[in-house]
């Protein structure tokens, strides 16, 4: 009887150490995924707070033309402010869902027209609150538990 108890204890023990296993190494992938989405996440917040001033700055000069459209724009202000909207929106593209893309890539295309053509008019649709919007709903989706606080 003895023997019997020692092989029941032993195969215990072996089972005991292998769920052991299985359980920390499901605890090791869970921590990597979670530490991954957060490294995500936080490359999703620099490419989109980029965005947003690259935004403004295409914003800022469309109402400064708009607000004196008799004055010269500096052309190549307007080139290079477009290039670095352009360069952050193909890394936007990287990350963020295709509504959020086609979102972004319609907005940089209005004031892209809107900058070179010396359209002055219509300085409501380089409004960026809906893009905004949208960026904040891409980075916390509902039900996720994160509270975004409202646009003022």
């Amino acid at each position: 009887m003895r023997l019997s108890d020692a092989l029941i204890g032993g195969l215990f023990a072996l089972s005991g150490v292998v769920v052991q296993q299985i359980l920390a190494t499901a605890s090791a992938h869970l921590e990597h995924r979670r530490a991954r989405s957060a490294e995500l996440l936080a490359e999703k917040r620099s490419i989109y707070a980029r965005l947003i001033v690259a935004m403004r700055v295409v914003q800022r000069l469309s109402k400064d033309h708009a607000d004196a459209p008799a004055v010269a724009v500096d052309r190549s202000r307007i080139t290079a402010s477009l290039d670095v909207l352009a360069q952050v929106n193909a890394e936007v593209r990287l990350v963020a869902s295709s509504d959020l893309v086609e979102r972004v890539l319609a907005w940089e295309d209005v004031a892209r027209c809107r900058l070179l053509s010396g359209d002055s008019s219509a300085t409501d649709e380089l409004r960026i609150s809906t893009v905004v919007c949208a960026l904040r709903r891409d980075l916390f989706p509902e039900g996720t538990g994160e509270s975004i606080a409202p646009l003022r």
